[in-house]
């Protein structure tokens, strides 16, 4: 196993879907501030670089979302580094 492994929990809410994730490093963004995440910012608009995560997590999130579509391929675009337009 890869303790160095690098997740990025989308819509972390109060972290509690995260637990399975354990000895990983979790990065932890939501857009509702008063959960305390790592960063607040929105699942469409996230400002990482390409490649920096080995997995992106987003559970009961995409629901919550005006743009699912869009956001479902940021997130690939933090895996593989690479993101057509729309």
């Amino acid at each position: 196993m890869n303790m160095s492994f690098k997740s990025l929990d989308v819509g972390c809410g109060h972290k509690d879907s995260s637990g399975y994730l354990k000895g990983k490093n979790i990065i932890h963004v939501d857009k509702d501030k008063t959960v305390r995440p790592d960063f607040c910012m929105d699942a469409c608009h996230l400002g990482f670089k390409p490649k920096c995560f080995e997995m992106v997590h987003a559970r009961h999130v995409i629901e919550h979302l005006t743009n699912p579509a869009r956001a479902t391929l940021k997130a690939i675009f933090y895996i593989i580094g690479h993101f057509q337009n729309m």
